[in-house]
């Protein structure tokens, strides 16, 4: 098990005028998208707003801060092989890191924060494998205007999502 101090830890905003787009050189060598609350988040890829279901449980949005994305990436990175080991989705060997965070550097993020139908407070945190920029700039375009999630191979191999329950330091995939 990893664990992180907050105190070392920074968020940058590298894009001016825009404190949406985040970097956490700690934790990962691209950029983050922070969305405001679901809508913003839950259109396709020409803007149009999609039908629900898009989160389960989801109650109203939340403005997140710095603290709790911090929280979360932490969380991630504590418990991402025990993740893995207790969804019966997967097959446990092929999905084990040494090092989570090593292995999620690569990796750009967009959060969305909400709280549930329960009122706790839920990020969701969908990854984009960004090693081969070329190739990821291809099938996630737009990703620091709209939630970049697809279907198929490349995307089954490029992309994760988890759902951290702040209020109760629970992660899972979504």
């Amino acid at each position: 098990m990893m664990f992180f101090t907050a105190n070392a830890q920074r968020i940058s905003y590298p894009v001016p005028d825009d404190s949406s787009i985040v970097c956490i050189k700690d934790f990962y060598t691209g950029y983050g998208k922070v969305f405001k609350d679901k809508a913003e988040a839950h259109r396709d890829y020409f803007g149009k707003e999609l039908a629900d279901p898009f989160i389960n449980g989801y109650s109203k949005g939340f403005k997140l801060m710095e603290e709790e994305i911090l929280k979360a990436e932490n969380l991630l990175f504590e418990n991402y092989n025990e993740v893995y080991a207790h969804d019966k989705r997967f097959n446990t060997h092929d999905f084990t890191v040494r090092n989570p965070k090593k292995h999620l550097k690569h990796y750009y993020r967009q959060y969305l924060g909400f709280l549930n139908e329960e009122g706790e407070g839920v990020i969701l945190i969908h990854l984009m494998n960004f090693k081969n920029k070329k190739k990821a700039s291809q099938y996630f375009q737009h990703w620091d205007k709209y939630f970049s999630i697809g279907m198929g191979d490349f995307y089954g191999r490029n992309q994760k999502t988890f759902l951290i329950n702040l209020t109760k330091n629970e992660i899972k995939l979504h």
